[in-house]
């Protein structure tokens, strides 16, 4: 039975219904018979279920900060969260407006028109698009004050979630070993706490793969960055990561995040990203710099590092293609191989959540074949099937399967946790 799952039920729960007569259950009326004490003990559970937090109610206006999920629409969320404020703002307040944030970042602040939504959930005149034409989008230029930033992170209620993946990594045309595969179970433990502050921690379980032999005619390198990924799935159960990672809104557009600890299956050490992503735009900007420390397959759970490290670093530029799912990625810098390079990458994300990339990549140093052949360009395909919907299944969960070249050293970057 689904709703005995202790962690995020993956049914679809029922929508926020929006109640006639603007009622005011946070100063409710003395009557013993009214129905608002209730309606005010079930709203604090709703709130937090919504993301909402910072509720401020005045004559004029009815305002919250919205902290969006990972796994609904961001419309879907508006709807419902516009709903909840016009349930419980009393008579007079006639905008709704939402400080959206992610993460502890600061996105745009949305305000909407409350006789909209009235025309259209009470009376059904109008549409969720004629809300939309009203619907404004605005943007503070004051950075908040260190009191308010210190309040934010004292009152942040802290948010677990668990989620299991489905990894499959094939090769489909390897020259000396035709085609070559591993499969694992990632179970994942993630918590929010403060508002600014994320940490994830997760187990891979190596359940089948067939690369004993990968390396019998490659050779063995002194370095390797991901030529030893053999020995990391002969591993039954290895740590995938552990690391904490901060969130920081530096100005209007401009992001910060710094991650620290185990990054990925291979590589522990510290990353940190800047992006600039303008408001209104389908373009933005953005570098990162990588400290990677290789981790050695053969410590207890790949904990300690081999010491072997590098510094690798990259600039990113992102182009939404406008009307579509659909994001053209590209960088240059450096990789962990100490090659220079550049990458192109295309996904799009389909309105069911399957999500479907290609990449390619291309350097100046290659890796050797069998056949005393050299490439500089590798290429491969992604694609990412949510499983949220399943009984038993946590939200977020997904079965994920790379075709790639696998066990190669150059062109490869870290696989970033944010």
């Amino acid at each position: 039975y689904a709703g005995s799952w202790p962690f995020n039920d993956a049914r679809q729960h029922a929508s926020i219904d929006m109640k006639s007569g603007r009622p005011d259950i946070i100063n409710p009326p003395i009557d013993s018979e009214n129905d608002d004490d209730d309606d005010f003990n079930q709203s604090l559970a709703q709130e937090k279920k919504l993301g909402l937090s910072h509720i401020l109610i005045d004559k004029r206006t009815a305002a919250a900060d919205l902290d969006l999920k990972d796994n609904l629409p961001t419309p879907f969320q508006i709807g419902e969260s516009s709903r909840y404020l016009a349930n419980i703002a009393g008579r007079t307040p006639e905008q709704i407006i939402f400080h959206i944030r992610r993460y502890g970042l600061k996105g745009t602040d949305i305000e909407l028109n409350r006789a909209d939504l009235e025309r259209a959930f009470l009376n059904h005149q109008g549409s969720s698009e004629e809300i939309w034409q009203t619907t404004q989008f605005l943007q503070k230029s004051v950075p908040p004050s260190l009191a308010k930033v210190i309040g934010d992170i004292q009152t942040a209620q802290e948010d677990f979630g668990f989620k299991t993946d489905l990894i499959n990594d094939v090769s489909l045309s390897e020259n000396d070993s035709g085609l070559l595969y591993r499969t694992g179970i990632i179970a994942s433990l993630h918590k929010f706490f403060g508002r600014h502050f994320f940490s994830l921690h997760s187990l891979r379980i190596n359940l089948a793969d067939n690369l004993q032999n990968l390396n019998l005619y490659r050779g063995l390198n002194s370095l390797p960055v991901r030529s030893d990924i053999d020995a990391f799935t002969q591993n039954r159960v290895v740590l995938d990561r552990s690391f904490l990672t901060g969130f920081v809104t530096l100005g209007d557009d401009l992001h910060m995040a710094s991650s620290i600890r185990y990054l990925e299956e291979m590589y522990m050490g510290a990353t940190s990203e800047i992006i600039y992503r303008p408001f209104g735009n389908n373009w933005a900007l953005g570098a990162e710099a990588n400290l990677a420390l290789k981790r050695d397959p053969y410590s207890s759970f790949a904990l300690l590092p081999n010491g072997d490290h590098i510094l690798s670093g990259f600039l990113n530029g992102y182009y939404e293609i406008p009307n579509t799912g659909a994001t053209l990625k590209a960088s240059i810098g450096r990789y962990l191989a100490g090659d220079i390079g550049g990458s192109l990458a295309l996904s799009n994300e389909f309105e069911n959540g399957v999500i479907m990339k290609a990449d390619i990549t291309a350097t100046n140093q290659s890796n050797p074949d069998i056949y005393g052949g050299t490439t500089n360009v590798y290429s491969g395909i992604r694609l990412s099937l949510p499983l949220g919907s399943l009984p038993f299944v946590p939200n977020g969960s997904r079965i994920i399967t790379n075709a790639a070249p696998l066990g190669r050293d150059k062109g490869q970057r870290l696989d970033n946790p944010t």
